[in-house]
């Protein structure tokens, strides 16, 4: 929550406070009407309570999203260390699609750190309901089904995804999200 958004709570909720307190003071009833107006404001300041954690540009350093293998065995693989992910306060974890970066996977070296993953399955994905081009995997579902496991959600730094299951989600979307233009007798999406 920007800190324009905390003084406009603040600042709304004072002046409500003052105009109850004015209307008491004054025994006014339009202190009192200007008072019952205001939680209006007050409301539409209060902070979000769904909370969503989105992959920047500006992560490029912690997290690194990777395409390996395109077409049908296709993966993607979301890297990122211990602890980036906020499990317990966001329930959305949001990427965009630009931010992909496509590589070919090199053989690992036997010293190499193998990071722990989980499998995102397609009903963990959504895309945005506002945003283009941004993806988000449900992270209560993966918490979910980590609690049978002996993998804790703070251990894992690796989600890896069907990379059909994404495109197939991106253009779904998109086609849903595409106007519908008519020329004549014939339709255009």
């Amino acid at each position: 929550m920007s800190k324009w958004k905390i003084a406009m709570l603040i600042g709304s909720t004072l002046l409500f406070i003052a105009f109850v307190v004015l209307a008491i003071a004054y025994e006014s009833t339009y202190y009192l009407h200007i008072a019952s107006a205001l939680p209006i404001l007050i409301v539409l300041w209060l902070p979000d309570t769904e909370k969503h954690q989105y992959i920047r540009g500006k992560h490029k350093k912690n997290v690194r999203l990777v395409v390996h293998h395109t077409g049908e065995h296709g993966k993607l693989t979301i890297t990122f260390p211990a602890g980036y992910v906020q499990w317990k306060k966001s329930k959305v974890l949001y990427f965009h699609l630009d931010s992909l970066t496509r590589e070919q996977t090199a053989a690992t070296a036997a010293g190499d750190f193998t990071p722990a993953s989980l499998a995102v399955l397609p009903y963990d994905l959504t895309a945005h309901p506002r945003k283009s081009g941004w993806i988000g995997i449900n992270l209560e579902h993966l918490a979910d089904r980590t609690a049978g496991m002996s993998v804790t959600t703070s251990e894992i730094t690796q989600l890896v995804l069907q990379l059909r299951d994404v495109e197939q989600l991106a253009i779904q979307h998109m086609s849903s999200a595409a106007p519908v233009v008519r020329k004549g007798n014939q339709m255009q999406a």
